[in-house]
């Protein structure tokens, strides 16, 4: 998988959030509006897309929570893409980019019916 840094305005980063927000819509049902509020991604200069044969299939980011915080954003990976490590590669890539910008502390929040993420 081809890790490109990039911004929220990107194409594809969009199109997998739209997938990102009807699987968790699915799986929640009613309640997910519940948190519709905190996936809103405002300009946001960290955010990575996987690619696969220039296939965009995984994408995550990172927003700013204080001086030493941030908080992983949108972790995603296409259903018929899962277990290929490709999660694991990314949140690596986001955690070192966060690093690399002098961020000593990652949070990540995920809800109950999202075992893929529970088990990362």
């Amino acid at each position: 998988m081809n890790l490109v840094r990039t911004n929220n305005s990107n194409s594809d980063f969009k199109e997998l959030c739209i997938q990102l927000d009807t699987e968790l819509n699915r799986r929640y049902g009613k309640s997910q509006s519940n948190y519709t509020k905190h996936n809103v991604i405002e300009d946001n200069q960290t955010v990575i897309v996987g690619y696969l044969d220039g296939i965009p299939v995984a994408s995550g980011c990172f927003k700013v929570l204080d001086k030493k915080t941030i908080e992983i954003k949108r972790m995603f990976v296409k259903v018929e893409y899962r277990k290929n490590g490709f999660s694991s590669k990314l949140l690596t890539s986001l955690e070192k980019w966060a690093e690399e910008l002098e961020y000593t502390t990652a949070l990540l929040e995920t809800g109950k019916a999202q075992s893929e993420a529970i088990n990362m």
